[in-house]
């Protein structure tokens, strides 16, 4: 055999080794075990930070700028200490300590990334349901001042008084039955009236007409 021709099948076998070895090596991206926690949540910032471009474990980490404090950050992962955040468009990295995560809605009082305070929406019972709410707490209105003039029976025996006051002078017994004449409403409990040419106060609730 020539010697050209040896060398020739030598490298034909070299490549058929060697496509044959690239060939079982595993991908470069396979994910392991290690693999950082990712997620989207909306954070705020408790006190400036620095915002880092690279984890700040890394040697290739640099500070990019400083928020400030109350900015909200959208929050894309947590690695080793820090969160992962989207800042204006820049994907970099905070201190986990410094982020209060919050819920879908930002609490009132919570500065945005301009400055200026973000007020929730109202998170009580809608004006109607609290107009309802209040129109139930509210006491039974009072009985109108005024009332018919008119007759009335007295439903249990009690006491014509000199004044609108159970410890006034008893002018006389009203006995059950008996009639009396409305005069006026002094207030929800007593009214003055006339009865056998008296007039004095009597307990309306035991007056029916």
């Amino acid at each position: 055999m020539k010697f050209s021709s040896f060398l020739a099948l030598l490298l034909t076998a070299g490549s058929f080794s060697f496509s044959g070895a690239a060939s079982t090596a595993p991908p470069l991206c396979t994910a392991g075990v290690g693999e950082p926690a990712t997620y989207e949540a909306t954070g705020v910032l408790l006190k400036e930070a620095t915002l880092w471009v690279g984890h700040p474990k890394g040697h290739s980490a640099m500070a990019f700028l400083k928020i400030a404090e109350g900015t909200m950050v959208k929050i894309l992962g947590l690695e080793e200490g820090y969160y992962r955040v989207n800042h204006r468009d820049v994907i970099g990295y905070v201190e986990q300590k410094l982020v209060k995560v919050l819920d879908s809605t930002p609490d009132s009082g919570v500065k945005g990334t301009t400055g200026t305070i973000i007020a929730s929406a109202p998170r009580g019972p809608s004006p109607a349901t609290t107009q309802a709410s209040e129109e139930k707490a509210r006491p039974a209105s009072k009985p109108a001042e005024t009332t018919e003039a008119g007759d009335y029976l007295v439903t249990q025996e009690t006491s014509l008084r000199a004044a609108p006051d159970h410890r006034s002078k008893v002018l006389v017994r009203l006995p059950v039955g008996g009639q009396v004449h409305f005069l006026e409403r002094t207030d929800r409990y007593w009214w003055k009236v006339e009865y056998d040419g008296r007039t004095g106060w009597a307990k309306c609730a035991l007056l029916k007409q």
